[in-house]
């Protein structure tokens, strides 16, 4: 998937065009496929922990409202 962020994009379009609404596409200027190991990688993993601190959140806040569904209906 290359070309300076043309071929990536493209896949993201693809994954939205197939009907995944979670597409998540962040690119990092001046970097290229080894992102962790380039100059600017504490961005990146920053970028990334705080992705995953997201879907966790969201995935947290959607147990607490099925579990709560659950025992309303216990």
């Amino acid at each position: 998937v290359g070309g300076h962020g043309k071929g990536v994009k493209r896949v993201a379009e693809l994954y939205r065009e197939s009907g995944h609404t979670d597409v998540t596409l962040r690119l990092f200027e001046n970097d290229r496929h080894e992102i962790l190991n380039e100059d600017n990688r504490d961005e990146v993993m920053k970028t990334i922990l705080d992705f995953i601190e997201e879907k966790l959140r969201f995935c947290a806040e959607l147990f607490i409202l099925i579990q709560d569904l659950f025992l309303a209906h216990a």
